[in-house]
């Protein structure tokens, strides 16, 4: 369901900027919308026509007819805002990096992660990281340092599939393993510690992490559109044969009663 719900927010996303930052052309669409929804129903009502020409549509087949008019007024609408869903996804990966660097839980998960990871290593002098204050790692090995890097790397990776389904699923599936974006957070921590000293705080590498992800992020949203639209037309195919099949069926019944 959370793949769902990602898709349905990214549609939405998409229908925002379509109406927000392009209203002629949103208004161009919604006549178009407007017209095919009607062309629409007068298919539904009259379709049956073509081998029961004494049906009549009740009030049941009416209400039919009206969605799918009203199916067809928001597929088009989708189907015309989609050409936004490449900005809709930058606007929710933006989202979640600012949601990321914020998320306190996750945050300390993550760190905790990478701090046993660390003290694993035994090559670090962690007698002043106490388990009653662990705001910081030691990292003056550069194992510590990659071993960190891989540790947040992979947190960052989990944390945008969790929380964007629909989206990981694009974005992944050409980069599965980070494994340039961990020598770019490798490459800003051992820049840090240049200048900074031996240990790095927590919300510092959270930085860097979302900073380094987010470029390869970007170059898989482009996927984004082409599948968007295809599911847009697949669903739009599925979900209008309900009722048409529902209408056709009543006029099948109606002809065999009348036969």
């Amino acid at each position: 369901m959370s793949v769902i719900f990602d898709f349905l927010s990214l549609a939405l996303g998409s229908v925002a900027i379509l109406f927000g930052q392009h209203r002629s052309e949103f208004a161009v669409v919604a006549g178009i919308a407007v017209v095919l929804a009607g062309l629409c129903w007068w298919g539904a009502a009259n379709y049956s026509k073509l081998w029961n020409l004494r049906f009549r549509t009740s009030a049941t087949q009416t209400l039919l007819c009206l969605l799918v008019a009203m199916l067809t007024f928001v597929f088009v609408i989708l189907f015309a805002s989609f050409k936004y869903t490449k900005d809709a996804a930058e606007l929710s990966i933006d989202a979640w990096r600012a949601a990321s660097t914020h998320d306190v839980v996750w945050q300390m998960s993550a760190f905790q992660a990478a701090y046993d990871a660390v003290k694993k290593l035994g090559i670090e002098d962690f007698s002043t990281a106490t388990a009653a204050s662990r705001s910081s790692i030691p990292l003056t090995q550069m194992a510590s340092r990659n071993t960190l890097a891989e540790v947040y790397a992979a947190a960052t990776v989990a944390d945008f599939k969790l929380k964007r389904p629909f989206l990981s699923k694009i974005v992944w599936s050409r980069f599965a393993m980070p494994r340039q974006t961990v020598t770019v957070i490798e490459s800003r921590i051992s820049g840090y510690f240049a200048s900074e000293g031996s240990t790095i705080p927590l919300g510092r590498v959270v930085q860097y992490t979302v900073d380094a992800l987010n470029a390869p992020l970007r170059e898989g949203v482009a996927r984004v559109v082409p599948i968007a639209l295809a599911i847009i037309v697949v669903l739009f195919v599925l979900v209008q044969l309900i009722p048409f099949s529902l209408i056709g069926w009543a006029a099948w019944r109606d002809l065999k009663v009348t036969v």
